[in-house]
């Protein structure tokens, strides 16, 4: 699937024991905010998806309930 939208880093999970205070996010187009991990990527902290913070990208990947697994994501040009 395409997913076009911006990158967040932000908290995830409330006080939960499987909280996070670091968690990629992307914010697509059409209002949804996903939790964003490559594949094969860390799951907790990782700096290839912390450097695209703010940029606009298309991602191609697979969605699990609310986390998208990205096989590729592209910075799009504005």
């Amino acid at each position: 699937m395409r997913f076009t939208g911006r990158v967040a880093i932000g908290p995830w999970g409330g006080r939960s024991k499987s909280a996070r205070g670091h968690q990629a996010f992307l914010e697509t187009d059409d209002g949804q905010r996903v939790r964003l991990r490559r594949e094969g990527g860390n799951p907790m902290r990782d700096p290839a998806l912390e450097a695209l913070e703010g940029e606009a990208v298309v991602v191609e990947g697979e969605l699990h309930g609310s986390l998208l697994i990205a096989q590729s994501i592209v910075r799009v040009r504005q």
